[in-house]
């Protein structure tokens, strides 16, 4: 960094390295190639110290935490490998999505890794919360309150935050209105907390990050960047009937939507610190005193909306404009309809007159 020299270069003869974000160890530089082979460096050198074949491709990257790497295969898997002085040995797998291409948050013990699930229509979003110590799925997070399915698969990284005494979790969607989802660590249904408009409604592989302040920071495919104030009351606007559109058909296969961000942009691959906090915030979505941990660690304190209920308060507004609106045509369609007798009236007259034109013109 202070002379700007290349220190060393590693070619990949049969793979590239697609979202590998690398992480740091004491016994070197850990990275995933495309091809599923994940390979621990030696920082000074360059050389590949040690190798391992998880026979599935990879498009995520690798965190190191507490002696252990941790990384994701497109079948959605999360793989386990012991990292030491003998290199890497594989400890362990679970499924827990039909495919991924995510990097995964790890936090007090619980890995927070996004995918999707897949059916003949398309596919859906899944987040999971897996136990590190036994290499199984807690809880899969794939609806929204409201009963909705996760619109589409998710590729960033998840954004971890303790505020208040609560565990949040922050993440988007790759499917229309590209909007960002919050659930606690405890509930088994998300919240939408933040929709753009209509016109600025995309799809998005984007993480969510945060600032020391509290706020929210994601851009989606429009090639906005949104930040979402902390300790404002963030309004979710009523659905729109015409995103019809249930997400990106990627899933990790192999297809590119042409962005190439999967939650690298905030992560911090050296620290691997457990140096998370706890904060207070206020309003709907009130982030506090983050740290840009992404990928790693959680990134301490983002947070949490305080009062939940105000963002599910603001969808029955929407939804409530929409009844009144309905309301109001049933009145006019129930109202009663006007007299017939005025056009009765005028019409006889009408007659009337044309009658007296042609007896005048008759008698000459």
């Amino acid at each position: 960094v202070d002379t700007g020299a290349v220190r060393w270069i590693h070619e990949n003869a049969d793979a590239g390295y697609y979202w590998a974000n690398m992480s740091i160890s004491p016994a070197g530089l850990l990275v995933a190639a495309e091809n599923g082979m994940v390979q621990l460096f030696d920082i000074t050198s360059g050389l590949v110290l040690s190798s391992s074949n998880m026979a599935t491709g990879c498009r995520g990257g690798v965190v190191y935490d507490h002696d252990a790497a941790y990384v994701v295969t497109t079948d959605g898997v999360l793989h386990r490998f012991d990292v030491g002085e003998g290199g890497l040995t594989e400890k362990g797998s679970v499924k827990f999505a039909d495919s991924s291409t995510g990097t995964p948050t790890i936090e007090g013990g619980t890995a927070y890794v996004g995918g999707a699930r897949l059916s003949a229509t398309g596919g859906t979003g899944v987040l999971a919360m897996i136990d590190l110590a036994t290499m199984t799925v807690k809880k899969s997070v794939t609806s929204t309150e409201d009963g909705a399915a996760l619109p589409g698969d998710i590729k960033g990284t998840p954004l971890v935050s303790t505020s208040g005494g609560e565990r949040w979790v922050y993440f988007t969607c790759n499917a229309l209105p590209g909007g960002v989802y919050g659930v606690r660590a405890d509930a088994t249904e998300a919240i939408e907390l933040w929709r753009p408009a209509k016109d600025d409604q995309q799809f998005c592989m984007s993480s969510v990050a945060c600032d020391s302040d509290g706020n929210l920071y994601y851009a989606n495919d429009s090639g906005l960047l949104f930040k979402i104030d902390a300790g404002t009351p963030v309004p979710v606007p009523a659905p729109d009937p015409d995103a019809t559109d249930n997400g990106n058909t990627d899933g990790g296969t192999g297809a590119d939507n042409g962005n190439a961000d999967n939650g690298s942009a905030n992560e911090n691959a050296g620290d691997d610190s457990d140096d998370s906090t706890s904060g207070t915030g206020s309003g709907s979505v009130a982030p506090r005193a983050a740290s840009s941990n992404q990928g790693t660690k959680a990134a301490d304190t983002a947070a949490a909306p305080s009062t939940p209920a105000a963002t599910t308060d603001a969808k029955k507004d929407g939804k409530g404009s929409e009844s009144t609106s309905q309301t109001q045509d049933e009145a006019k369609a129930g109202a009663p309809a006007m007299p017939v007798w005025p056009f009765v009236g005028i019409g006889i007259a009408v007659v009337v007159l044309a009658g007296a034109l042609v007896a005048m013109r008759k008698r000459g």
